[in-house]
């Protein structure tokens, strides 16, 4: 990374004087690998591991403050602190803009925070206990609440992990499985049959799925998927020019302005402008067209070394911290899949990676050993 922006004119932060954009997503991404550091190096007793997870995850309920903000005029002023992400949907293309769907990103992003909260702390078994049927109806409201941003990477994100975590928790044989299968027969014979009806945000985040949404949703949804499709067209004939040496995230703005320009009068595609913002809504494009295949390289060996830490503190890990260790394990599995064959932007989503893996450092002191290595170690120190 540091490299790479020595060799493609520097880091160019324009706050600070430069002549040039691009230097806040090499902010993002230094401060994710600080991020993991700052947290691996500190020992978390396991008595509070659940009091840190909580701390880890809930401070994204925030996002809740900036959506309030955006909503009520009165509330303006907290803006200034909390910036609301909440939209109206733009149907894939940057240059129109439409009025009639409205996307609450902002509530999904709180509504993430607390499904990984839930997650983490009781596990899919503990949420299923009907003796204490109030979380799972919590989670239930997680997923409601998730469904108005329209966004629909959002939901196969969260339903993906689910259906990960519960496998990892060895349930798919076990009296949960049914619980759980009935459960999702009676909900979708219930909201089946009026999912016309609900807001066209919720319909545009279920246009992916068999069902009957208004023509609205199910146009803008495919719009958006038929405009990234076109652009990924264009720019994977450039990954060639920039496979030694990455473009960087260095930004001349009068180039960009052209660019736009350009654009509106039809000279060139979409494609330019995301290749010079470096917006290309792909998570291996976002690696490989800036960094290159050394980049590619690193972030894989990274992924690889947390994956075997992972893995092995759920195997091996300390029985406290099982149920924290499974959901870590299964968040990063699907984080990943996610990543690369749904949406993905390197600069945003590293401090996912590095903040999970960091936390499952700092809560097993380490990586997990198997019993037979841990005992040879002893023998060995003797």
């Amino acid at each position: 990374m540091c490299i790479t922006a020595l060799v493609t004119g520097g880091v160019g932060l324009r706050s600070l004087g430069s002549d040039t954009f691009g230097g806040k997503k090499y902010v993002y991404l230094i401060s994710a690998i600080a991020g993991y550091f700052a947290l691996a190096c500190q020992k978390i007793p396991k008595e509070r591991a659940k009091f840190w997870i909580l701390l880890f995850f809930l401070p994204g309920l925030t996002w809740v403050v900036g959506y309030l903000s955006s909503a009520s005029g009165s509330l303006g002023f907290l803006q200034n602190l909390f910036p609301s992400d909440s939209i109206v949907d733009d149907g894939g293309d940057p240059t129109v803009f439409v009025d009639y769907i409205h996307r609450a990103g902002d509530m999904a992003t709180a509504a993430l925070a607390l499904f990984c909260a839930l997650m983490a702390y009781h596990g899919i078994k503990g949420i299923l206990d009907l003796k204490k049927p109030w979380r799972l109806l919590l989670l239930g409201l997680t997923l409601a609440v998730s469904l108005f941003a329209g966004f629909r990477s959002m939901l196969v994100l969260l339903s993906l992990t689910f259906i990960v975590q519960f496998y990892f928790e060895g349930l798919f044989k076990t009296r949960y499985f049914l619980i759980l299968l009935m459960g999702g027969i009676l909900v979708c014979s219930v909201t089946l049959p009026v999912v016309h009806k609900l807001p066209l945000s919720v319909q545009r985040t279920l246009s992916f799925l068999p069902i009957n949404v208004d023509p609205v949703a199910r146009r803008d949804a495919e719009s958006s998927t038929a405009w990234r499709v076109d652009m990924w067209k264009e720019l994977m004939p450039l990954v060639p020019k920039y496979l030694i040496k990455g473009k960087g995230y260095g930004l001349n703005p009068d180039e960009l302005f052209m660019a736009w320009e350009s654009s509106s009068r039809g000279h060139v595609g979409s494609a330019e402008i995301s290749l010079m913002a470096g917006d290309y809504h792909s998570g291996p494009l976002s690696l490989i067209i800036p960094f290159g295949i050394f980049g590619v390289i690193a972030f894989l060996w990274f992924l690889g070394a947390s994956f075997m830490v992972l893995y092995r503190n759920y195997r091996h890990g300390d029985p406290v911290l099982r149920q924290i260790n499974t959901f870590l394990l299964a968040y990063f599995t699907v984080r990943v899949f996610h990543f690369f064959f749904i949406f993905g932007s390197i600069h945003s989503d590293l401090f996912f990676f590095t903040g999970l893996i960091g936390l499952s450092v700092s809560l097993n002191q380490g990586a997990g050993q198997p019993i037979v290595e841990l005992e040879a170690t002893r023998e060995v120190e003797i």
